[in-house]
């Protein structure tokens, strides 16, 4: 019998057929959490799993926060109104994944190619 394409393709697919406790260590991880940064997840179906939970987490407590940081590589710098459109397109992603309309502009934080990675680090000193 062939391999089914499907356990080759499709996330929650694998996760299951791996037999981990990845999924539910997830979920139970997203649960006890009030904020979620979120960097280089797919907006894709194949992460659709995971965006219906994180909407069920972020409309069960107001205080809950979600970031996005979301890589637009074909961003122009001399027309920065891409920022906002690519966020834009973003929270419309989002509203597939049945997140709460409202939610998407007040809990829902969305920076377009932000320089993560080139941020200073503060290094702790011991204070003997």
């Amino acid at each position: 019998m062939p391999f089914p394409l499907e356990m080759c393709l499709v996330k929650p697919s694998i996760n299951d057929s791996c037999g981990t406790a990845y999924a539910d260590k997830t979920k139970k991880l997203i649960a006890d959490s009030t904020i979620i940064c979120i960097y280089g997840m797919s907006l894709g179906e194949t992460d659709k799993t995971w965006w219906e939970t994180i909407s069920d987490w972020l409309m069960i407590d107001q205080e809950h926060h979600l970031f996005i940081l979301h890589h637009y590589p074909k961003l122009d710098k001399r027309f920065p109104q891409q920022k906002m459109q690519q966020a834009e397109s973003v929270r419309d992603t989002l509203l597939k994944y049945e997140f709460d309309q409202q939610l998407i502009y007040t809990n829902t934080h969305i920076g377009v190619n932000h320089p993560i990675f080139s941020m200073q680090l503060v290094k702790e000193h011991d204070n003997d």
